[in-house]
């Protein structure tokens, strides 16, 4: 089934997910390569864990680390969102558990 695309194609999009493993380190410069690289709409989920690692790419490779910032500084607000979603891991009395809090994060070229 094809759908309609009024003349428009639409980027690829990933979502990638970051769990807690030390490969999370090449996470940015995988996004910033989808993103800059391939034209790719990138949205990022990152666990609590994959966050930490996530974190200490900055230290691992600074250019991507920046890249990915200047990504993120962009202000599209259609493309680019940084949105901390602990609403939906919270317990029945309304208390979230942090090792359970996910990151998203969107970027994508203009």
């Amino acid at each position: 089934m094809s759908l309609p695309n009024n003349g428009h194609q639409r980027r690829p999009r990933i979502l990638f997910a970051v769990t807690g493993s030390v490969a999370a380190v090449k996470g940015p410069e995988i996004a910033v390569r989808l993103v800059k690289e391939l034209d790719f709409d990138v949205r990022i989920l990152l666990t609590h864990g994959g966050e930490n690692f996530w974190n200490k790419a900055k230290d691992y490779n600074q250019r991507y680390w920046n890249s990915l910032q200047d990504l993120l500084s962009e202000e599209v607000e259609e493309n680019i969102a940084v949105v901390d979603d602990d609403d939906d891991d919270d317990d029945d009395n309304g208390n979230s558990s942090p090792s359970n809090t996910t990151r998203r994060i969107s970027i994508c070229c203009a």
